[in-house]
């Protein structure tokens, strides 16, 4: 064959299998970056159309709402109606009311405020309670203990070396209540009163004395910190420092 025929056969050829591998690519490239389409929405379901039978606690509809450790009374009994209002006897409901813990007040008695109300207390007991049930008997979410309350607030043992006993084992109710208290930050008691329910030494050595520091009559923060510190028995300064708060300057 001559040589120049040859070169152009391979020229002609090497051009075709560079523009089939080109339409290839760019079909590669289409059914890479296609995306495919969205599935249709599903339809929504018409409650109305659904009538309530005996209980809704089966199987077949909120039968998860009985697998809580404790349950609360109305749960426990199949009865959502004491709560959950139906509309014609379907599966649609009255709204509840604006503040829900009003609702909760149906059954339980609540005092009237005092001077510390716990904000979630005032607002909606949902805040702190599931509904249905818990694993324990207050059905509080997260807990009883410590667990609970950092939901919310910051967790007081962040940072400190040494830590007051009920803190240490995450028991807030020792010294707060959790829905309000006519003492200020929750306190069970006045806090000249307070520390002295478990440190009983302090009370019966003040009975005998005949001069009582005054922090230790009015409140014993003044001194020590409440949840505990980075100092041994949880000093808020040491040595000269800790009178100077108090005394000012002396020699």
């Amino acid at each position: 064959m001559n040589a120049n025929i040859r070169h152009s056969l391979t020229s002609i050829m090497a051009a075709a299998a560079a523009l089939f591998w080109l339409g290839a690519g760019a079909g590669w490239s289409q059914i890479v970056t296609h995306t495919p389409a969205a599935p249709p929405a599903r339809p929504k379901t018409d409650t109305s159309q659904i009538k309530l039978g005996a209980t809704c606690v089966t199987s077949d509809c909120h039968g998860d709402l009985k697998q809580a450790k404790f349950l609360h009374g109305p749960v426990n009994l199949n009865q959502c109606a004491p709560c959950h209002t139906p509309v014609n006897n379907t599966h649609v409901f009255k709204a509840m009311p604006a503040e829900r813990k009003q609702l909760c007040q149906t059954c339980h008695q609540i005092d009237a405020p005092k001077a510390d109300v716990h904000k979630p207390f005032a607002a909606d007991c949902l805040l702190c309670h599931d509904p249905h049930g818990g694993d324990n008997r207050l059905f509080v979410k997260g807990g009883t203990g410590a667990d609970g309350c950092i939901r919310c607030h910051d967790d007081p043992r962040k940072g400190l070396q040494f830590l007051h006993g009920p803190v240490a084992v995450g028991e807030c109710l020792t010294c707060h209540t959790a829905h309000q208290s006519d003492n200020k930050m929750l306190l069970t008691d006045p806090p000249s009163n307070l520390c002295q329910n478990c440190h009983v030494d302090v009370q019966k050595e003040m009975q005998g004395a005949v001069s009582v520091h005054a922090p230790v009559k009015n409140d014993c923060t003044g001194c020590h910190q409440a949840h505990g510190g980075n100092v041994k028995i949880f000093l808020v300064a040491q040595n000269q420092d800790l009178c100077r708060k108090c005394h000012g300057e002396f020699v």
